[in-house]
């Protein structure tokens, strides 16, 4: 009887500390499920934090390209006097930079090309004529109040082939240069890496867009 009385009591002793243990472990995991949770919304607000500066930014941008677009569309009155009012006058600027004797300026130039009965036809918006080095030096600008990723696609395709449009220069280095109120994405790193130099409006005028060492690509006739 003794026995048993006492094995009853290691019994109870081993279910006590069980009971203990778990209560432990349980204190442990509410310990570490709170501290989760604690970490969960310090993200959760992290999170919106973030969002919040993404829709802040986002509307800076939409303004910033409302704003370039309606300066362009008051200054300017559309693509005519844009070319006129904000272009031109910093085209000339730009040949001057490089060291063109200006001669001329011609406006929406149009030049043609026939191949098997068929004419093709495209037109340039500003050519400035002049001299450079001693040798004849066309500055050529295509400008669109906004210049997307498609029309600087179509532009670079063709102004490869400018000479068969415009045979009248085959015997000019001819520079070219990009105008555009607004760029869409990728577009003037684009230009740039094709050569051209890349006019902007800023702040009520046009600026060049490239680095002072930039070089631009000049096309011969061969």
């Amino acid at each position: 009887m003794y026995n048993i009385i006492i094995m009853k009591n290691d019994r109870l002793d081993r279910i006590e500390k069980s009971l203990v243990e778990l209560v432990e472990s349980q204190k442990k995991t509410d310990a570490q499920l709170q501290k989760t949770d604690a970490q969960l919304q310090k993200t959760d607000a992290q999170l919106q934090k973030t969002d919040a500066q993404l829709q802040k930014t986002d509307a800076q941008l939409s303004k910033k390209i409302a704003d370039v677009s309606k300066m362009v569309g008051e200054m300017t009155g559309g693509l005519g006097k844009f070319v006129e009012g904000l272009v031109e006058p910093r085209t000339i600027r730009l040949a001057k930079t490089l060291n063109i004797k200006i001669t001329e300026i011609r406006r929406r130039v149009k030049g043609f090309y026939s191949v098997n009965g068929t004419e093709e036809s495209r037109e340039i918006d500003i050519i400035i004529v002049g001299e450079r080095k001693n040798k004849k030096t066309a500055l050529v600008v295509e400008a669109k109040t906004t210049f997307e990723p498609n029309d600087m696609s179509y532009f670079l395709e063709w102004y490869k082939r400018f000479f068969d449009f415009f045979e009248f220069y085959q015997d000019y280095e001819i520079i070219g240069a990009v105008a555009g109120g607004r760029f869409g994405e990728g577009v003037e790193l684009n230009a740039q890496r094709n050569g051209l130099f890349v006019l902007m409006p800023s702040h009520g005028i046009m600026r060049v867009l490239n680095k002072k060492d930039f070089e631009p690509t000049i096309l011969r006739y061969n």
